[in-house]
């Protein structure tokens, strides 16, 4: 291993110690919740942050079965409002027609001040739907519309982005070992199901 990759890893990983108090069981808990309310979770980001949001559209979705969906997938859709509309305009118009009261909108974004990141987080607050934010550096203008907040500290962009993506698989795990723990408890006839 050369050196200057020994010497990346290592600042990943230190930049992840000071993140081990960070709240992401509440962020997997707000997730489920939102799901268990028959409400929807969407997920948007650019570049390297759009493949974070789809992968973890993609896990919750086929992993969990939670109601989740990537508004980064949809080629078609986004070059159309980007050509009509402006790249501003790309996520929101996608979000418009379906993002509801205590839906949930989360954002990856490693600058947080992303015009089309904005536009969607905007119309979240009109909406009164909750922001899940996953940001890094000072967090950006995004920070002032989240519920919730989940900064990596690092100004290293590919540093951000490997975080992210480890907080994504930390929420999974975590989702994952809440329902196997759900049915345990089902099979036992303790559940909240069961005793309600």
């Amino acid at each position: 291993m050369g050196i200057e990759t020994k010497s990346y890893l290592l600042r990943v990983s230190e930049t992840l110690a000071d993140m081990r108090d960070y709240p992401l069981y509440q962020a997997a808990v707000v997730i489920e919740e939102t799901h268990a309310r028959g409400n929807t979770i969407y997920c948007i980001g650019n570049g390297g942050s759009a493949a974070t949001a789809s992968h973890l559209a993609e896990d919750l979705q086929k992993g969990a079965e939670i109601r989740i969906l990537a508004m980064t997938d949809s080629v078609p859709l986004l070059t159309a409002h980007g050509n009509d509309n402006g790249y501003e305009s790309v996520f929101a118009e996608q979000l418009r027609p379906f993002l509801q009261k205590d839906d949930l909108l989360c954002i990856f974004s490693g600058s947080g001040n992303s015009p089309n990141l904005l536009a969607a987080a905007e119309l979240a607050r009109e909406r009164n739907a909750q922001v899940q934010f996953f940001g890094g550096r000072d967090g950006g203008n995004l920070k002032f519309f989240a519920n919730y907040l989940f900064i990596v500290p690092s100004n290293s962009m590919q540093i951000i982005e490997d975080c992210h993506l480890a907080m994504a698989h930390a929420i999974y795990d975590i989702l994952l070992s809440r329902q196997a723990a759900e049915k345990i408890l089902e099979a036992a006839g303790v559940s909240d199901h069961a005793t309600a």
